[in-house]
């Protein structure tokens, strides 16, 4: 009994060995990949080489940082003063036609190039009284003058025209000669508040005491072609 008793004990510690010698050895961990770092210089994330070779090795493309967005002014919209938006919204009118709004296109574009900014005044002499009162009343989006005598009105308005003209538009009488359009327009150069609006709202009063009559559309239609001339000679 004694040598059976030895012998299952021998098998019995040779049995625990093998079962202990077959376990798996404990797996090597590899630290972690450290986090991105913000440089102060440029504030961009730079990825760690850890980080590369998982993303290489995983089939992962790791992108690089984008650029910072630009602030360039240049980006942003013009602004439209109130001066211009309340003018233009007074202005806007479809009952005179294709051809003032046309004529109100050519006018923003002429004062979003200028950047809505005054350079100098538009001379005052001669100029027509309605627009006069208009100014006097903060150009008030809401008030008309009243134009019983439109053939007299066409009159002030176009001796108004001719003295803001270049003189190389003018004849010896001082008329406009609508067919001179080649030379120098700075002499009209004249966006802001106080420049070429008046000559729009001039236009705009005469052509709304018109109405729908067709005695004096024709001076209208050629004083409104003839500034459209020359906004777009500015721009």
């Amino acid at each position: 009994m004694d040598d059976v008793g030895a012998r299952l004990t021998k098998k019995s510690r040779e049995g625990e060995g093998a079962q202990t010698s077959t376990l798996p050895k404990k797996a090597k961990t590899s630290p972690l990949p450290s986090r991105p770092r913000r440089t102060r210089a440029s504030g961009e994330i730079q990825i760690s080489s850890t980080t590369s070779q998982l993303a290489s090795a995983s089939g992962t493309t790791v992108a690089p940082a984008a650029p910072p967005a630009s602030t360039s002014t240049n980006s942003l919209a013009t602004v439209k003063p109130l001066w211009f938006t309340s003018a233009a919204s007074m202005m806007t009118r479809k009952e005179l036609g294709a051809q003032w709004i046309q004529l109100m296109n050519a006018w923003e574009a002429f004062e979003v190039k200028s950047d809505f900014k005054e350079s100098k005044k538009l001379s005052t002499a001669s100029r027509p009284e309605a627009i006069k009162a208009w100014i006097q009343r903060a150009r008030a989006p809401a008030w008309r003058p009243v134009i019983t005598d439109t053939a007299a009105y066409e009159a002030e308005f176009k001796v108004w025209w001719a003295t803001l003209q270049p003189n190389w538009r003018k004849s010896s009488s001082g008329n406009v000669v609508f067919s001179r359009v080649d030379g120098d327009w700075e002499e009209i150069r004249r966006p802001g508040l106080n420049g070429m609006l008046s000559v729009m709202a001039g236009l705009f009063f005469w052509g709304m005491a018109l109405g729908k009559s067709n005695e004096g559309q024709k001076g209208w239609k050629q004083a409104v072609s003839d500034c459209h001339v020359a906004l777009n000679a500015l721009c």
